[in-house]
């Protein structure tokens, strides 16, 4: 972890960079193939007294079988990566990152929330998506602590019940925080980090938000105590 970083623990991130050095290794493979083939169809035509045209169908004939035989081989288990892959990349039954909800709602967000405000969100569920989605500025744009700013904790712990003069509130007057995304509490990663945003995820209740939007579980608060009182 401390060498690498977690973006090394998302599997498919790594499944990602195969193609690469695939290309690379499959492209010497064919080049080796194509000069043993052409080597091969040479001396077998001098042995035939075969001249050059009958040289040159041989070496076609010899990569078609070559390229027929070596996809056919690999039919079976490519067909079974693909349906393998389709049913983890799914929305239906599989906790995703950011849900269908999630997604429609932040495509609504641009229009909901002033280009100046800033929303308060847990990158751990999905939330950090909302810049990347709507432009708007959001309080966390990666899950990395140290990229955040050291008033952050009051927003994520204080916010969502703060009167008009506390600590959260003068935070969130400082740094325009306006909104609030609740993505719930599934994470990316159930660490003890992604735990920290009490006052942005499941809220209830909260005295200091009122809904602005909502797409199911996804919902959309407006700061009200911290800029109306």
């Amino acid at each position: 972890m401390t060498l690498t970083g977690s973006w090394y623990q998302d599997p498919q991130r790594l499944a990602s960079l195969l193609p690469l050095p695939t290309v690379l290794i499959a492209a010497f493979g064919v080049s080796w193939l194509l000069g043993a083939i052409r080597t091969w169809t040479a001396k077998i035509a001098r042995l035939l007294g075969a001249g050059k045209h009958a040289v040159l169908l041989s070496m076609l004939l010899s990569v078609l079988v070559a390229v027929t035989a070596a996809v056919q081989s690999q039919r079976g288990a490519i067909d079974h990566m693909v349906l393998e892959a389709r049913a983890h990349h799914t929305y239906d039954g599989n906790p995703t990152i950011l849900s269908p909800d999630e997604l429609a709602l932040l495509e609504r967000v641009g229009q909901e929330v002033p280009a100046d405000a800033v929303i308060a969100v847990n990158p751990w569920n999905g939330g950090a998506l909302a810049y990347a989605i709507s432009g708007r500025e959001v309080t966390q744009f990666h899950m990395n602590a140290r990229s955040t700013a050291s008033s952050l904790p009051a927003l994520a712990t204080g916010l969502a019940n703060a009167g008009v003069d506390s600590e959260a509130c003068e935070v969130a007057r400082e740094a325009n925080v306006r909104f609030v995304l609740d993505f719930g509490t599934y994470y990316l990663l159930d660490r003890a980090s992604a735990h920290r945003y009490p006052a942005f995820d499941g809220v209830q209740a909260a005295s200091n938000y009122e809904l602005v939007d909502e797409q199911g579980e996804a919902k959309l608060y407006r700061v009200s105590t911290c800029f109306d009182g």
